[in-house]
């Protein structure tokens, strides 16, 4: 393959040349000169190819590294906008992290209030307490200094005595029931109630006297009042000579009358008389006063007008026959 040096000498052009020598060896120190030539052009030739070639390797290089940069450029340029996205929710999320922290710090807020409040309600229910304890102390202690309290602590005093005196009563009258005062109650709501009650108890139950029948009121009050009178007798040391029993008998059914007599009777032996007030006449006492009634005047009987004697039990029995209104 002819060199580009030698494309460059048409063959007519060389055939003249022949032609035209006219000394072989001028000619060929010629030719050799041009052969020289023709071997610095090929020479550089080739250093122009190699540069050439250098050269190509060289843009393909940069080339290449032009393609990197880019492809750079390009994951730079990506890289950004991912970069730009994350700000972006950064951004975002810092916000939603503020209104969240402004909303724990209003809750926080909130809490601390709440928890003020409790602690002030908390400080004001014991105080409360503390009050309610002080006036109930100071609720006793004036109702125990009061003209009611000081009644009410002889009452509590004289209770067990009275209830002993009680339980000898219903003793002699054979009676198996128990009558007695209380002074305290224990109210259902808690606590308890000062007062007087008279409660009765038997086989069946503890009752107060009020939730008794009529009939069973009526002597157990009679055996009560008894009680008192014989505790108010044993208080002043006896100086009391006559006892005087208002109607024992008054609704009192027929069993309970002569148990209940009997305990009247018993008292001959503790006083000098016993005065028995009733309307009903009253056959096994031998002494007695019969007051009669009639248009409003009254007329008296006595049974023991001719005895000289102070007979120890007395009746007096009340009737109202015609008109008028009954002796009590």
């Amino acid at each position: 393959m002819p060199t580009p040096i030698q494309a460059e000498l048409p063959k007519a052009h060389v055939q003249s040349d022949i032609r035209a020598i006219g000394n072989p060896e001028q000619e060929l120190g010629r030719l050799a000169a041009v052969r020289t030539q023709l071997e610095e052009r090929r020479e550089r030739g080739s250093r122009l190819e190699s540069d050439l070639a250098a050269a190509r390797e060289r843009a393909n290089a940069e080339q290449a590294r032009l393609s990197a940069v880019a492809t750079v450029d390009d994951a730079i340029t990506e890289a950004g906008q991912q970069i730009a996205g994350f700000e972006a929710t950064l951004q975002q999320q810092e916000s939603e992290v503020l209104m969240h922290e402004r909303s724990i710090g209003l809750l926080e807020g909130r809490r601390r209030t709440m928890e003020e409040r409790q602690a002030e309600s908390d400080a004001r229910a014991a105080q409360a307490t503390v009050d309610a304890l002080e006036h109930d102390v100071w609720s006793q202690l004036a109702e125990f200094f009061s003209p009611a309290g000081v009644p009410q602590l002889l009452i509590d005093l004289a209770c067990p005595q009275i209830n002993d005196i009680l339980s000898d009563l219903l003793r002699q009258m054979g009676d198996s029931s128990v009558i007695e005062f209380c002074t305290q109650k224990t109210l259902k709501g808690g606590g308890s109630r000062e007062g007087v009650w008279i409660l009765v108890t038997d086989e069946n139950s503890i009752r107060d006297i009020a939730f008794h029948s009529g009939g069973e009121q009526a002597w157990q009050r009679q055996i009560v009042r008894q009680a008192i009178g014989s505790y108010s007798v044993q208080r002043v040391a006896a100086s009391h000579k006559v006892f005087v029993v208002d109607e024992p008998t008054a609704h009192v059914d027929l069993e309970h009358i002569p148990g209940l007599l009997g305990i009247v009777y018993g008292l001959a032996n503790r006083f000098r008389q016993v005065w028995i007030i009733d309307h009903n006449p009253l056959d096994a006492v031998a002494h007695g006063f019969h007051f009669v009634k009639v248009n409003g005047r009254t007329s008296v009987r006595s049974s023991f007008e001719a005895c000289r004697e102070q007979p120890a039990i007395v009746t007096a029995c009340m009737d109202t026959l015609v008109g008028g209104a009954d002796m009590r």
